[in-house]
């Protein structure tokens, strides 16, 4: 048996999505919009964006089509460096706080759509080969990781980059890496790149430390699985 080929990393996802805690709604969001926006400032860029920014290496103009853009984290930055954003959430207060951070800072490049993992995105004109480079910055939360991926791919023309977890996550125990035998634990990004492999791609992998806010608002450092692949 070959340890990578002859597993069916696609099904594992989808088996092991099955027991994680169910993702957060609309309404979860909305209500978190606000509080996303007192560190994600208009007139600064994270850490982790400049990262991000800095391994996408995308070329002079180049359109980005961002799902899952939250607040504009990297929208607003892509944005004011001339790139053309599509930007995507299915969370409309997300929306409308990224409208005003371009409001306030004169940013007209950002086109925004409400779109979640599962709509139709051709009725959104998010349409084949339409964008330059699609990413999901820490936003595939989705029970098909395979059926995500070839959904950017289809909307690439060059390339696609995607943040996923290294550790556990709000809905990840280490009893979820059970389902490949020998294996106690084993984070999204390695189901990621084998689901890659598996498509025929050969991605490139780097990372990101960055800082997740907890709930007693105390800063714990998490590095995140930085894959991009071109189409």
């Amino acid at each position: 048996m070959n340890p990578v080929t002859d597993i069916d990393w696609r099904k594992l996802w989808i088996e092991r999505d099955v027991m994680r805690k169910e993702p957060d709604n609309v309404g979860y969001w909305n209500e978190r919009a606000r509080e996303f926006s007192n560190y994600h400032k208009p007139d600064s860029v994270s850490r982790y964006a400049e990262v991000f920014m800095e391994y996408l290496r995308l070329l002079p103009g180049e359109s980005v089509f961002d799902m899952g853009c939250g607040n504009g984290g990297l929208a607003v930055p892509l944005a004011r460096a001339g790139h053309p954003v599509f930007a995507c959430d299915f969370s409309p207060k997300m929306l409308e706080v990224m409208t005003g951070y371009c409001a306030e800072t004169a940013i007209t490049g950002v086109l925004t759509r409400q779109l979640s993992w599962t709509d139709d995105w051709e009725a959104c004109g998010i349409t084949e080969k339409s964008v330059d480079v699609a990413i999901a910055s820490r936003s595939i939360i989705v029970r098909d990781l395979w059926l995500a991926f070839e959904r950017l791919n289809r909307v690439a023309r060059r390339k696609v980059a995607a943040t996923l977890a290294t550790d556990l996550g709000p809905r990840a125990t280490h009893s979820l890496g059970d389902t490949v035998e020998g294996i106690s634990f084993l984070p999204d990004y390695i189901y990621g790149l084998n689901i890659l492999f598996a498509m025929g791609y050969h991605p490139e992998l780097r990372y990101i430390n960055s800082l997740k806010k907890e709930d007693d608002n105390t800063l714990r450092p998490i590095k995140w699985a930085f894959i991009s692949w071109d189409v």
